[in-house]
């Protein structure tokens, strides 16, 4: 009898309190090794911008001091260089000699850009240009998503639609987003027929000036190579990181998102087989890819 209180005495103290919970379960080993993971890989992100901008002297200094980028996600500049631009002419000096060019160019041809209400009919028009631009690139969500998103955006006054003709034709679209001093481009589309050239550059041209107007500080482009692969021509943004980077040539990394399973099993699972099932049935029976 003393014998077996001894043995239970001794299994409470083995299992009694955080530390020894903590010890044995295998989840929390894992989401520490994660925590420990985090500071790593954001010194190595911290080289890879001191070599990049070893590289890049022109990303390190401005004309007037350092240089602010101008935007954003996975390209993240700030506008201006040095002292942040206070009037559009400032703005506009701030932007890459090829942005500058293109937005010139974009104005002696004739191409117009206008802020437009997110109307029913201009939300039906802008995706029919996503639909354009997405064909065969990247999958859309349904309409609906989009036209409630920018609607509901506008009526808070976070949001603003935007739209590029030439010649009385709707060649390109944007829609902007701002939360207190940052700004973010959100969705962008243009025809798929080259016939305007610097369209996009103007649009974007006018998305800043609607940023300075609310005084943003920054100004979110998203999407954008790794700064690693900025010059990499396979990489499949790299058409997208060029367009971007001619505004300002900074990119800023990101650590991205990571799952974290609590379970290696279930999450093999479900990597293999659940996430597929769960998207087609998204597919078939919503017509949405995002379930």
């Amino acid at each position: 009898m003393v014998a077996r209180a001894g043995r239970a005495r001794r299994t409470r103290r083995r299992w009694a309190g955080p530390r020894g919970v903590r010890a044995r379960d295998p989840r929390r080993r894992r989401i520490r090794a994660c925590e420990r993971r985090v500071p790593a890989q954001d010194r190595a992100a911290r080289r890879r911008e001191r070599r990049r901008r070893a590289r890049h002297p022109r990303a390190r200094r401005g004309a007037d001091g350092p240089h602010h980028p101008e935007s954003l996600h996975g390209d993240r500049r700030r506008p201006g260089s040095g002292a942040e631009p206070r009037t559009e002419d400032e703005l506009f000096a701030s932007l890459g000699k090829k942005a500058r060019y293109a937005i010139k160019k974009a104005a002696r041809d004739g191409i117009t850009v206008e802020r437009v209400p997110a109307s029913d009919a201009n939300c039906a028009a802008f995706f029919r240009l996503l639909e354009e631009t997405a064909e065969g690139r990247f999958v859309l969500r349904r309409a609906d998503y989009y036209r409630t998103f920018w609607q509901r955006f506008e009526r808070a006054g976070e949001g603003q639609l935007f739209f590029a003709y030439r010649d009385g034709e709707l060649v390109a679209g944007a829609f902007a987003m701002g939360l207190g001093s940052k700004t973010t481009y959100k969705d962008g589309a243009s025809v798929r027929a080259k016939t305007a050239y610097g369209a996009s550059h103007a649009l974007q041209w006018e998305v800043l000036r609607w940023a300075l107007e609310r005084g943003a500080v920054t100004h979110d482009l998203c999407g954008a190579p790794p700064s690693g692969q900025a010059s990499d021509t396979s990489h499949p943004l790299h058409g997208v990181g060029q367009f971007k980077t001619s505004f300002a040539p900074q990119i800023v990394d990101y650590a991205g998102a990571w799952d974290l399973p609590l379970s290696a099993s279930k999450f093999s699972v479900w990597a293999k087989i659940g996430d597929r099932i769960a998207r087609r049935l998204s597919l078939t029976v919503q017509k949405d890819p995002y379930y």
